[in-house]
C-alpha cells in the first residue's frame, strides 16, 4: 500500500509553459516603457521586472511587443529584492538535513536519526514554522529529485517525503497486506508550531490548520489510498478515504501539540473491493492522506 499525505498552504498542478514562450533573457528593466526602449535598442528580449510574479513572467520584444510566459504554478519566488527560481532538488546539508536546492517556504527534511520521535519535515521560520512530527527512528534516506524515501522504517514500510512548491507530501508506502494489517491499523502525525493551536476536517475531508486566532496557517488534502498498481497502468486506482481523528493539546513552553490519528478502513484493505486480495496478496496499494 501507498498512502500519501499532503500538507501544504496549497498543491497546485505541475506548471505548463506555452509551446510559443520566449527564451530566457539576462537583460531587464524595472518598467515596461524601459523594457520596450531596451529591447528596440538592443534587439534583444527585454524582461519587464514589474510585472514578474511567481507564475508570470513578461519580455518586451525588438518589434514593440509584450510576450509572456505563465505558470499553472508557482516558479519562482521573492527573496529580498530579487526572484528566485524554484528548484525542489533534494540535497543534504553539512549538519545532516534535507533540504531542497531553493523553496518559497524553506523546506527542512529530516536525515537519519535514532530518536523514538522527532520532526520529519517543517516550513517556514520563526512565528510562522509549522513541523510535522514522526514517531520512530529514521534511517538515511535516498534522495531521487524531489523525493527522500526512508527504507524499511517499519517491516515492510517505507516513507517517502516529496518536496512540491507549496510544502511537501508524505507517503507510507506498504508493500504487502500483512504489513498493512499490522502497522497500518493508526498512523498519528505530530503537528507543533508557534501558530499551531487547532485543526479541523471539512465535509471533503480537508484539513485546515489554524492558529489560536483561528487564522488558517497550513492545510492538508482529503486523506485518501488507492491501489498501486492501477496507478502504473493497470487500470483506473480505487480511491477510499481515510477515516481521521483530530486532538489539540497545550505542551510545555507556548507551543500547542495538534495530532493527526489516520485511520485506514481494514474492512476496505481486506476486502474482495481491493483487487489484490483474490490474486496477489502481496501487491502493493498506493493511497493518498
Amino acid at each position: 500500500m501507498t498512502v500519501a499525505i499532503s500538507f501544504a498552504v496549497a498543491t497546485p498542478a505541475e506548471a505548463e509553459t506555452p509551446a510559443e514562450a520566449p527564451q530566457p533573457t539576462s537583460l531587464t528593466a524595472t518598467s515596461t516603457i524601459s523594457a520596450l526602449t531596451a529591447a528596440k535598442q538592443s534587439g534583444q528580449r527585454v524582461g519587464i521586472t514589474e510585472a514578474t510574479s511567481e507564475t508570470a513572467e513578461f519580455f518586451a520584444t525588438p518589434d514593440g511587443r509584450i510576450a509572456g510566459v505563465i505558470s499553472a504554478s508557482p516558479v519562482r519566488y521573492r527573496e529580498g529584492d530579487r526572484w528566485v527560481p524554484i528548484d525542489l532538488t533534494l540535497r543534504r546539508d553539512a549538519d545532516g538535513t534535507i533540504e531542497p536546492v531553493a523553496h518559497p517556504d524553506g523546506l527542512r527534511i529530516s536525515g537519519a536519526r535514532s530518536a523514538a520521535f522527532g520532526e520529519l519535515a517543517s516550513l517556514g521560520e520563526d512565528a510562522k514554522r509549522v513541523a510535522m512530527g514522526w514517531k520512530g527512528a529514521l534511517p538515511e534516506p535516498k534522495l531521487e529529485g524531489n523525493k527522500a524515501t526512508y527504507v524499511e522504517v517499519l517491516p515492510g514500510v517505507d516513507l517517502v517525503i516529496e518536496a512540491t512548491a507549496s510544502g511537501f507530501e508524505q507517503f507510507a508506502v506498504v508493500e504487502s497486506a500483512e504489513a498493512a494489517a499490522r502497522y497500518v491499523k493508526e498512523i498519528s502525525l505530530a503537528l507543533t508550531g508557534p501558530g499551531v493551536a487547532q485543526a479541523s476536517q471539512d465535509r471533503q475531508g480537508r484539513v485546515r490548520i489554524r492558529d489560536e486566532h483561528g487564522r488558517q496557517v497550513a492545510d492538508m488534502p482529503t486523506p485518501l489510498m488507492w491501489d498501486a498498481a492501477a496507478e502504473n497502468g493497470r487500470g483506473a486506482p480505487i480511491r477510499q478515504r481515510v477515516a481521521l481523528d483530530v486532538t489539540a493539546e497545550q505542551v510545555a513552553g507556548d507551543n500547542d501539540l495538534v495530532t493527526l490519528y489516520l485511520k485506514p478502513d481494514q474492512d476496505w484493505l481486506k476486502g474482495a473491493e481491493y483487487p489484490g486480495n483474490d490474486r496477489s496478496p502481496n501487491r502493493p496499494i498506493h493511497g493518498r492522506w
